[in-house]
């Protein structure tokens, strides 16, 4: 399979919770699952503190990532440093 899955956000967070395996039986069977920054953003500011937020990190590291525009970049990675501080 080389098929390119977009995922929304409501499936994300099943799989995140462990309620789905659906993107886990497409990962391995090569499917090519994309996020966009908008989904990775609303997931982030989901998580409660460093060790949910690590944990989806490394989760997300599955996925691949559409790009972003500068200024929504810019915002992204300043409210990354700011959460937890």
């Amino acid at each position: 399979m080389n098929e390119k899955i977009l995922c929304d956000t409501c499936i994300l967070i099943d799989f995140m919770n462990g309620k789905s395996q659906i993107l886990s039986q497409l990962y391995l069977q090569n499917a090519m699952l994309f996020i966009n920054p908008i989904i990775e953003l609303e997931l982030l500011q989901g998580t409660r503190n460093k060790n949910e937020m690590r944990y989806l990190e490394n989760k997300l590291e599955m996925f691949y990532k559409l790009d972003m525009p500068i200024d929504l970049q810019k915002y992204f990675c300043l409210m990354r440093q700011n959460v937890f501080d």
